[in-house]
């Protein structure tokens, strides 16, 4: 069955207040004369809107509620030119989506705010790309945007907020002065304000703190993607997906992160917000360890699990990284790669056998490695995490499993014990 496409939703909401005629302005279009910023948006916005699209207008009832007064038009029975309310001016629009009234509360209370919050929620599935106009929502409507936005991106998927908008009459001046001043109202020019950054600073602040204190890159490398930067997108994917499934070479090689902090970097220079640019910086700072090709990254990798509870990760990095440092320092990096590794490997083994008991290994080159004061040094740390990383990979499934706080634990001091012998910071 065919997905059905992505829905376009209209998010407004109908005041009670008399509105005065005037003009609103958008960024490269004036609407005719309007009395309610809703015509104009929905001219501009939805004329080209299919039915599958809606148009939810949220309203309150009574006598002096906004479906009487405004939607259909009690405030206006004395205006001999327009007695019309919104309900008629947009059904003379003749869109070809759908326009949905709906009643909410007025929002005195706590439980008339969630009510409020979730009659909003319950108009929206996934997928839809949102456009909200908050003109002359209610008290804390306007804060009720930024926690919807996160609310239904967290329980629907693939919902897109496309532009929060604001028609700003008050920009002309106080109501009674508006009519001495601008008595013909197509003088009367009030801009359409976009605030749609404050939601995307939003989305990237909690992005942004996924990646750092959770190690996160999905939900960041998404929001990358859908905000045209694919480049970025596909670099945190290839980070995420480097840790996640123990690409030690990538990591110690470092050009992955060199990559992100370039690219972020080049974002920083090309937005305005200054906002942005912080949250840009605080992303770059996160990765100043790694910054060129070095062995010891795959202990900072090691770190940086440990860091974010990616503890199968970190064990498996920091013993595969203490072969490669002592493979470097013993000079056995220069010939097979494998077999080296072995080699490093079988002396970890042998350490703490007897040499009677040492099979398929030459025992004069164990020696000599065992000797060598970086194994010295790198070995408890390593042997201290052989029986943690079985039990981790076998699943707990062994006899004598262990209980997960111990593997935190043991990944931790082992680490400090390699910081404290390689005086890494």
């Amino acid at each position: 069955m065919p997905k059905s496409p992505n829905r376009n939703v209209l998010i407004t909401f109908l005041g009670n207040n008399k509105y005065h005629k005037c003009t609103y302005r958008f960024p490269n279009k004036t609407s005719p004369v309007v009395r309610f910023v809703q015509e104009a948006i929905c001219a501009y916005l939805c004329a080209n809107w299919s039915a599958s699209d809606c148009i939810y207008i949220f309203m309150t009832e009574g006598e002096r509620g906004s479906r009487v007064t405004n939607w259909e038009g009690a405030n206006y029975k004395d205006d001999l030119d327009d007695k019309d309310g919104l309900r008629d001016k947009l059904h003379k629009l003749n869109l070809s989506c759908q326009i949905v009234d709906k009643t909410i509360p007025e929002g005195f209370t706590d439980s008339d705010n969630q009510l409020i919050f979730s009659k909003i929620y319950d108009v929206l599935t996934d997928g839809d790309h949102v456009y909200m106009d908050i003109t002359n929502a209610f008290r804390s409507i306007p804060m009720f945007g930024s926690v919807l936005v996160n609310y239904a991106s967290f329980l629907l998927n693939d919902i897109v907020v496309e532009s929060v908008m604001y028609g700003a009459f008050e920009a002309l001046g106080p109501a009674h002065v508006i009519q001495q001043q601008y008595p013909n109202p197509a003088d009367r020019v009030a801009p359409i304000l976009y605030l749609t950054e404050m939601v995307r600073l939003q989305e990237w602040t909690i992005a942004a703190n996924d990646f750092i204190y959770h190690g996160n890159t999905r939900q960041l490398a998404k929001l990358s993607e859908r905000q045209g930067f694919s480049n970025l997108s596909a670099i945190l994917s290839n980070i995420g997906g480097a840790f996640a499934t123990v690409r030690g070479i990538e990591l110690e090689n470092a050009q992955l992160f060199v990559d992100l902090v370039t690219e972020l970097k080049s974002i920083e220079n090309r937005v305005e917000s200054e906002a942005m640019k912080r949250v840009l910086n605080k992303l770059q700072q996160e990765l100043t360890k790694f910054t060129q090709p070095n062995v010891v990254n795959g202990f900072y990798a090691a770190e940086w699990c440990l860091k974010h509870n990616l503890i199968q990760q970190g064990i498996t990095l920091l013993q595969e990284t203490i072969i490669s440092y002592i493979c470097n320092e013993t000079g056995y990096n220069k010939n097979v790669f494998e077999a080296n590794r072995k080699l490093i490997a079988d002396a970890m083994n042998c350490k703490n056998l007897p040499e009677a008991r040492w099979k398929n290994v030459n025992p004069a080159l164990v020696k000599t490695i065992i000797a060598h004061p970086t194994f010295i040094g790198l070995e408890p740390a390593y042997n201290a995490l052989k029986k943690f990383r079985n039990d981790i990979n076998h699943g707990g499934f062994e006899t004598n499993w262990r209980k997960f706080q111990s593997f935190e634990l043991q990944l931790k001091q082992s680490l400090n014990q390699v910081k404290t012998f390689l005086k890494i910071k």
